[in-house]
């Protein structure tokens, strides 16, 4: 029987199932013809319900995903519980996949810029015409050049020959991985060249006890629905046949987010002082009799000696008497694992995730189940590639600074899926104040590609070949293949094969075995050993092989010239950047279906919410709701005061991903890019660009 709150139910949940599919987008103009014109009611689509297995390239994580079908046309995307990264859950990012193919902000075919300076659309055949020259100009006048926003596709393999044999550079948008790789690499001194350092895997899967420093692991940092999965499978009622939870968590933040609610602690670290708390808890394992098999293991002991708990909380916040407590649980447990992370999920510095591989090392987790492990990269496929290893090398910001210096200027750049305008603190303007010509291959009208000279529109996840390799923080080597389950929709193509005509039309890509994005997946595939009919039928390839390091060092040196430019407190506020995945990514911009995830607490008409404490309000003389001007040492921005008892005093917080200029009404005028407040710095003893750590100034209007 169906009460009156049932009914309410129902309604309510219909009301959601509508607003949640393609079709009204679609159907609007069928609308209004219904309703004045009856004798033109078209017969609604019909078809066969089926599901198509393949991944979301629309999450940075590329998670594995089932898409359901009505014909041939996707409805709504639904979790694949055979893939490890998503095991039946999704995300708000990849529910959305479906309604953005019909994004208002789609592009729609190509368009280069006129004389007058606007964009005007152009066939296919005039931009193919104009990339092959242009770029063929540009490999013998300053070079080709790219940027990447997907650090998992192999389309980076063809970016990389086409900048590699054009005398350019390809790179990578900043994440995660960079400062990890940094890291790694500055302390495993390999025996020979050539030498495949391998990249940092954290097996949260198998835990029991996870200390998270700055690594927001339930909402942005790493393969997040994966690590939701591990984190519910031993805590949530009749997940778990344990009295006890099988995994427990830590976590150090500025701010009480949805990871610090999920977690057992919740350590409130001052933003910026990551470093100084992962050395006190390795000068609480050194008390504890733990080592770690490195040559200059002496020099770190005394560097870590300095870290006492009352020391790390006088620098810190976090209480020391919290700080033991949780070192004592990452003791005891049989699988304990560290994860250091930048707040921003980019711009983090090296030094403390080397801090936090040392407290792996000392707890004696390397390369064990539910510990640090150390995975293999995968080898560029077409000849004169770069690996992902390489690639990662490559430092985006100071490239741009130094063009804005000195730095000979590019013949043309590429933008492949990435919006450094956005995305990249003081933004790209020195690339196209420099290039000879830019391009950028994208599927939505975002801020870089209003900049472009040509604009491809290129083919989403759901209309092409791609894969997915490793995302950053998994555990193990991961390869899943993208399956296309719909034809390209308006006249977009897939920018693999683009880039593939554009190599062969140089005459920088001649081998037939690459003749197209399958040819490139097929090959990838047979290196790793990997069964190509299993992927193609959407079952990820999976194996636990790690690598194991030689002659591994602490380098106290280097973490000696980083705690020294640790921030001092002052009249200066740190700002704690509030991540979501839910609403976008700087390449989607907000899905039109995720602005109700924005709510009164993050934006208040065109004003981001700036949280604080009330005894931070208090210090600068500010009450809730005041209007405020906030400057970093980037830019400035104005913000509204919302008083937040979940912040450290001496932090503020704002939300990322609001203050797009482009994309569409969903996305358009909602806040500011809090990214425009920060500005690359140089990280001491690795010179490793940075900016995670953004200081602000906070005055009353």
């Amino acid at each position: 029987m169906l009460d009156r709150r049932g009914f309410l139910k129902f309604v309510g949940g219909a009301g959601v199932g509508i607003l949640a599919t393609p079709v009204v987008w679609q159907g609007i103009d069928d609308t209004a013809i219904w309703s004045q014109n009856w004798p033109w009611v078209p017969d609604p689509a019909k078809g066969e319900l089926s599901f198509a297995t393949t991944i979301s390239k629309c999450c940075p994580t590329g998670q594995g995903i089932r898409v359901r079908l009505l014909g041939c046309r996707p409805v709504t995307v639904h979790g694949n519980p055979d893939h490890p990264l998503s095991r039946g859950a999704l995300n708000a990012l990849c529910a959305s996949e479906v309604q953005l193919l019909h994004s208002p902000a789609r592009l729609r075919q190509p368009h280069k810029r006129g004389a007058d300076g606007r964009h005007v659309p152009i066939s296919w055949g005039e931009a193919s015409a104009l990339l092959a020259e242009s770029l063929k100009q540009a490999k013998d006048a300053g070079g080709i050049y790219a940027v990447s926003g997907d650090p998992t596709s192999a389309v980076n393999d063809v970016l990389s020959v086409l900048t590699g044999r054009g005398n350019g550079t390809c790179f990578l948008m900043p994440g995660e991985e960079q400062a990890a790789r940094r890291a790694w690499k500055l302390m495993n001194g390999r025996a020979s060249a050539g030498v495949d350092l391998g990249r940092l895997g954290y097996d949260l899967e198998h835990s029991d006890m996870v200390l998270a420093i700055g690594a927001n692991v339930l909402e942005s940092w790493g393969a997040v629905t994966s690590n939701r999965q591990a984190w519910a499978a031993g805590r949530l009622p009749g997940r778990s046949r344990e009295k006890t939870p099988s995994l427990r968590l830590a976590y150090a933040s500025p701010i009480q987010d949805n990871t610090a609610a999920g977690a057992d602690w919740w350590l409130p670290v001052r933003g910026g002082q990551e470093l100084a708390l992962a050395l006190g808890v390795a000068h609480l394992l050194l008390r504890a009799g733990r080592n770690a098999p490195a040559a200059d293991f002496a020099e770190f002991t005394a560097l870590a000696a300095a870290f006492t708990p009352d020391k790390v909380e006088a620098a810190t916040g976090v209480p020391a008497r919290l700080l033991e407590d949780v070192t004592a649980e990452l003791l005891r447990a049989q699988r304990p694992l560290v994860v250091v992370g930048s707040p921003l999920g980019q711009g983090g510095g090296a030094a403390p995730i080397m801090a936090g591989v040392i407290c792996n090392l000392l707890l004696g987790n390397l390369n064990a189940e539910g510990g640090l492990r150390i995975l293999p990269h995968l080898k560029a496929t077409i000849p004169g590639g770069s690996s992902l290893d390489a690639l990662l090398d490559n430092d985006l910001a100071a490239w741009v600074q130094e063009l804005g210096q000195k730095q000979p200027a590019p013949g043309a750049c590429i933008f492949y899926e990435a919006n450094p305008v956005y995305a990249l603190p003081g933004g790209a303007a020195p690339i196209f104040d420099k290039a000879a010509f830019t391009v950028a291959l994208t599927s939505f009208w975002d801020e870089t590609a209003q900049q472009c000279d040509l604009i491809l529109p290129a083919a989403m996840g759901l209309e092409r070949w791609d894969d997915a390799e490793t995302p950053y923080g998994v555990g193990s080597l991961i390869y899943s293949l993208a399956i296309p389950v719909i034809e390209p929709l308006y006249e977009a193509r897939p920018a693999g094969e683009v880039l593939l005509e554009a190599g062969r039309a140089l005459g920088l890509i001649t081998s037939r075995t690459f003749a197209d994005m399958v040819g490139v997946l097929k090959a990838r595939a047979a290196w790793i050993r990997a069964n190509w009919t299993a992927l193609s039928n959407g079952l990820p390839h999976r194996t636990h092989a790690v690598v194991r390091p030689r002659r591994l060092a602490l380098r106290p040196d280097i973490l000696a010239e980083a705690v020294k430019a640790l921030p001092v407190s002052g009249d200066a506020l740190c700002l704690a950047p509030m991540i979501r995945h839910g609403v976008g990514t700087p390449e989607t911009g907000i899905p039109p279906y995720a602005v109700k995830l924005v709510g009164p607490r993050e934006v208040r008409g065109n004003r981001n919410m700036l949280h604080m404490n009330a005894a931070t309000a208090a210090t600068a003389g500010l009450r809730d709701g005041n209007i405020v001007a906030v400057t970093g040492p980037g830019g400035a921005c104005q913000a509204c005061v919302f008083i937040d008892e979940g912040l450290c005093t001496g932090n503020v917080s704002m939300l990322y991903g609001m203050g797009h200029t482009a994309f569409d009404a969903f996305s358009r005028k909602k806040g500011s890019n809090l990214l425009q407040l920060a500005a690359p710095t140089v990280e001491a003893g690795t010179n490793l660009s940075m900016w995670s750590t953004i200081t602000v100034k906070v005055a009353k209007v």
